[in-house]
């Protein structure tokens, strides 16, 4: 047998091939091909009042909810920072409640046995002591001031502009008549968010 023998002929349609008729489309085009123009893209829906009214809402609770979380962010910045290197010291109010409590010595005693370094502040209206208190290893600082009782209106205003307050008492009657007044006027005015109570020694 020869080479060209065995090769293999090609094959060739005869005459009684079968052919399908091929599909009309018409004038529209078909949807593969409109597909393939459009490479992907999605034409704008288009909303219907109710949609449009609903969408609004949900914005604006979105909205609602953004300016929630960047007030309580930017209000946990400033409390993150209070008393920081950058920010304002810490201001401690140190209140006695009770006609023989020291309040004075009780807050020279805090800073003494904090292991800080003790800075005097002078020009504080009515304290009595007042010093600031630089903890290095903390990274904190503080300002305490010990307002006097006898004028109820600086004290109230001491208080209300202190981050944080601590109360001196008796360690045998706690606090007097005078001192339970103040501190009913303090309740009424409102106190900050910290407060201890200590009995001096």
């Amino acid at each position: 047998m020869t080479g060209s023998s065995e090769q293999q002929k090609a094959h060739r349609p005869g005459i009684y091939k079968q052919k399908n008729k091929q599909h009309k489309y018409g004038k529209h085009r078909t949807k593969g091909e409109i597909e393939r123009e459009n490479k992907g893209r999605v034409s704008v829906g288009i909303l219907t009042k109710k949609q449009r009214k609903e969408q609004k809402k949900i914005d604006r609770r979105h909205k609602a909810t953004q300016l929630r979380r960047n007030k309580k962010d930017q209000v946990l910045t400033e409390k993150r920072s209070l008393g920081s290197r950058d920010g304002p010291p810490q201001l401690v109010a140190v209140v006695g409640l009770h006609a023989g409590a020291d309040a004075g010595a009780v807050a020279r005693l805090l800073g003494e046995g904090s292991g800080g370094h003790v800075q005097p502040e002078g020009g504080v209206m009515g304290a009595s002591h007042s010093f600031g208190l630089v903890l290095p290893r903390f990274k904190q600082r503080f300002i305490f001031i010990s307002p006097s009782t006898a004028d109820l209106h600086s004290l109230l205003d001491v208080v209300k502009v202190a981050d944080s307050l601590i109360f001196v008492l008796d360690p045998r009657d706690g606090w007097d008549s005078y001192g339970e007044y103040c501190l009913s006027c303090l309740f009424a005015q409102g106190l900050p968010s910290h407060c201890k109570l200590l009995i001096q020694p």
